[in-house]
């Protein structure tokens, strides 16, 4: 199992944990913190790995496995499209009669597409990605296979 510091930020395994001397008490055993091999801080807990790049971080830096610089990098709007296109995971929606009416059958999506691309931005699709990143990674791994 990985395990992370807190305070140093760097990843070891858990047979690499440094346990702090303690006291050895007759009913209790030997007591001694367990501690980062590095920095010797007892801040340390069990690590998540990014799906994208494999680095160990905290819960709280990897939001639902992907981490921050992930998401800067790799979730853009136009790849969060790709993604829904490819795994057509769209939403059934009604639509009134008058705006099929205006914009034909076969205009439908690509006119949400530019309503998108011009209101939309990238860190919409990082938020959106990062609450529910389930269908961005299946993609991304298909990709690149």
């Amino acid at each position: 199992m990985k395990c992370i510091c807190n305070t140093c930020k760097r990843s070891f395994e858990d047979y690499e944990i440094y346990i702090k001397p303690g006291t050895a008490d007759p009913d209790v055993g030997y007591n001694g913190d367990e501690c980062c091999p590095f920095c010797k801080s007892d801040d340390i807990e069990e690590a998540v790995e990014c799906e994208c790049c494999g680095r160990a971080f905290s819960y709280d830096d990897c939001r639902n496995f992907i981490c921050a610089d992930c998401l800067e990098k790799e979730v853009t709007q136009d790849k969060l499209i790709a993604c829904e296109k490819a795994h057509e995971d769209f939403v059934k929606v009604e639509i009134p009669s008058y705006f099929l009416w205006l914009l034909g059958d076969g205009n439908i999506v690509s006119e949400l597409e530019r309503v998108v691309k011009d209101r939309g931005t990238n860190q919409d699709a990082r938020d959106y990605v990062a609450d529910d990143p389930e269908s961005f990674l299946r993609y991304r791994r298909e990709v690149s296979e």
